[in-house]
């Protein structure tokens, strides 16, 4: 009940901002069982997820926004887990940051598990400007798969 209390004492618009992550969340977690990440980001490019959009110009109101951004994605996964991996969770902000005018690199990286023998594991995070604005946890155990080129 503490956590309500305290999501209800929020400004409006970090509230709207935490519904808006989680029902985007929810379809990412969706389109993720049914396409893969490329086709989901394309898809998610190519439209207008969110009504609204405000162009983010200076350096630290991108700070801001990207710290507001990961928190609201952060906790509405918390309140409604159903789907979250990090996948899900790091294309829902960039999604998020690119309707404010701002925009991060989908980075995803790979690594020998240490449990169960050599098994493949990976993690995916986003970068901004060279930092890692969400998934930084646990990104230095992995190795960042090189950028896609974008080819015409």
């Amino acid at each position: 009940m503490s956590l309500l209390r305290a999501f209800l004492r929020r400004p409006m618009a970090d509230r709207v901002l935490v519904v808006h992550a989680m029902v985007l969340h929810l379809a990412v977690a969706a389109l993720v069982r049914v396409m893969s990440p490329r086709r989901v980001m394309a898809w998610l490019t190519a439209r207008d997820v969110l009504p609204f959009q405000r162009p983010v110009r200076e350096v630290q109101a991108l700070r801001d926004e990207s710290a507001r951004v990961v928190w609201a994605v952060r906790t509405a996964t918390h309140l409604m887990p159903a789907g979250k991996t990090c996948l899900t969770e790091a294309l829902t902000a960039r999604c998020l940051l690119r309707q404010r005018g701002a925009d991060a690199a989908l980075r995803i990286g790979v690594a020998l598990a240490t449990d169960a023998g050599a098994r493949l594991a990976a993690h995916a995070w986003l970068e901004h400007a060279g930092r890692i604005i969400m998934g930084g946890e646990t990104a230095d155990r992995y190795e960042p798969l090189p950028l896609a080129r974008r080819h015409r």
